[in-house]
């Protein structure tokens, strides 16, 4: 008698599941960082090989295959502020492949700018009004949101969230005799922030009290040019100066 060889044959009908895992970033997402860690679950018993893709907006930017088993990649060193798409694909031996979906992520690595812009009153400056009014000018292809803070001589009076694009706000009803100081923060969608300085304006509505003029008297007759003038002081917390008509 004589026998063939024996040979095993596998049968598998059954395609591969796979789906994104742990660390994974959740699709459409912002981060404030240069890479990419994709992590995947799979079902597969006759499992031949995984492969990671990675796009950005124009073009294919890595893919890896793996054959041992390894169901995880971290994209490194990749530019920032940039839109990427990812998705990974498994085949079993018998040809059957099965892929997750597509992500999106955004990394933006890069700070917001930010700076006062007129009318702003400039820094320690005086104003005889009871109101603020901030303006900005600021810039990122991601903003979220501005943030505007006012404190005066003891504690916070306002902070007021504006969203991305406004440019300005107006406290008003304020103190009209006090010290106030402002400034105006800055975030994009992946969390990176950028602030202003911090200004100081004095707002005093309060006139100085009146006062009068004791020497020379009002009349008075006299060929010199260089009199003594003496007055009684008048009561202002933020007196300047005395004018000499």
């Amino acid at each position: 008698r004589n026998s063939t060889e024996t040979r095993t044959l596998i049968l598998d009908s059954i395609f591969p599941a796979i789906d994104f895992s742990s660390g994974t970033a959740v699709n459409s997402t912002y981060h404030s960082r240069t890479w990419i860690f994709v992590n995947t679950s799979v079902t597969e018993v006759n499992e031949q090989n995984i492969t990671f893709f990675l796009s950005n907006t124009t073009h294919l930017v890595n893919n890896t295959t793996f054959t041992d088993r390894t169901h995880f990649l971290n994209f490194t060193a990749l530019p920032n502020d940039m839109n990427y798409t990812y998705n990974v694909t498994i085949y079993d031996n018998a040809s059957h492949r099965n892929s997750t979906q597509t992500r999106l992520i955004i990394l933006d690595a890069v700070n917001p700018s930010i700076a006062f812009s007129s009318p702003t009153n400039s820094n320690d400056s005086y104003a005889s009004q009871d109101w603020i009014f901030v303006n900005i000018s600021a810039s990122d292809t991601n903003e979220n949101y501005t943030r505007y803070y006012l404190f005066n001589l003891t504690h916070q009076v306002n902070n007021t969230n504006l969203t991305a694009s406004a440019r300005g706000i107006n406290f008003t009803n304020l103190n009209g005799n006090t010290n106030y100081t402002y400034n105006v923060t800055i975030y994009d969608k992946a969390n990176n922030s950028n602030t202003t300085g911090i200004r100081t304006i004095t707002l005093d509505t309060t006139s100085p009290t009146s006062f009068n003029l004791l020497t020379p008297l009002n009349g008075t007759n006299t060929f010199n040019t260089t009199p003594l003038l003496d007055w009684e002081d008048t009561s202002d917390i933020y007196f300047l100066t005395y004018t000499i008509q």
